[in-house]
């Protein structure tokens, strides 16, 4: 679920195992004319509790990544940390 249907659009991004989504994409779908806020909302089936996760669309000038990793392997997969950094 995710509040402002005309700014925001979540693609649910599946598992081969499971029905349910493990993440999902968030893709702005309107023009932009400055920073916006909304909320998407993921919820647990077994538990049924709901989390809100704020989110900000912006324009990002700068984008910083961290990892853990002495090495990348891009045949792998890698937990990277991102930071973007609107322009104030």
């Amino acid at each position: 679920e995710w509040d402002h249907h005309d700014i925001l659009f979540v693609q649910p991004e599946y598992n081969g195992s499971s029905h349910c989504s493990v993440s999902a994409r968030l893709v702005s779908i309107a023009p932009y004319t400055g920073r916006k806020e909304t909320a998407v909302y993921a919820r647990d089936v077994l538990s049924g509790i709901v989390i809100r996760c704020e989110v900000f669309i912006d324009k990002i000038y700068r984008i910083k990544i961290f990892h853990h990793s002495v090495k990348l392997d891009l045949d792998g997969i890698t937990t990277l940390r991102a930071i973007a950094f609107d322009d104030a």
